[in-house]
């Protein structure tokens, strides 16, 4: 497979169905095919901000006032979600959220398959002081403005375009799988 979506989520508290944002980017064949963000209005009663995390990413209640649903956008996305790898860093928590959310406006993708750019940096990048998104994106050289959704995605898939190259592997479920690194999946 030559796609991969890189997605990033962020919230307005700790709920997975309190998404204020997503970042969305999909390459294909190795070149850039969309990138996108949107500000998302979370569900009542999931749309309260704790000030925590409006510190962490500038996102305010009156900024989603007006933003789609997560349920309005999904018809843009569903596509490549569905016939693409799609990566996050710290997978497992986007994934969640993604999960959380199509549950509950009762979305339905026939299966997504997902992989973690955390995991997989820890083995095409080995001995960095920790592999957090930033401290990756540094160490390759990436802007990236943290915790911005569009931001990170973009990081994400620059570790996943770094790795290919660097490997001469240019799929990406075979890149994964000579790293070690699982291809999981969600029915």
């Amino acid at each position: 497979m030559n796609r991969f979506t890189a997605i990033d989520f962020e919230t307005a508290n700790k709920y997975p169905l309190s998404a204020c944002a997503l970042g969305f980017v999909v390459y294909e064949n190795g070149m850039e095919i969309m990138r996108k963000s949107w500000l998302i209005k979370p569900p009542s009663p999931y749309d309260l901000f704790d000030p925590t995390n409006i510190r962490i990413h500038n996102i305010t209640p009156a900024m989603v006032t007006s933003s789609p649903s997560f349920a309005q956008i999904f018809p843009m996305i569903e596509p490549y979600l569905s016939n693409s790898v799609v990566i996050a860093h710290n997978a497992d928590f986007d994934l969640g959220i993604l999960r959380a959310l199509m549950t509950h406006y009762h979305l339905e993708v026939s299966s997504i398959m997902y992989g973690c750019t955390v995991q997989l940096s820890r083995k095409a990048f080995e001995g960095l002081p920790n592999y957090k998104l930033n401290t990756v994106a540094q160490t390759l050289g990436f802007p990236l403005n943290h915790h911005d959704a569009l931001s990170d995605a973009l990081a994400c898939a620059n570790i996943l375009l770094t790795t290919m190259i660097g490997m001469n592997q240019f799929n990406v479920l075979n890149c994964f799988s000579d790293l070690g690194v699982s291809i999981k999946q969600i029915i």
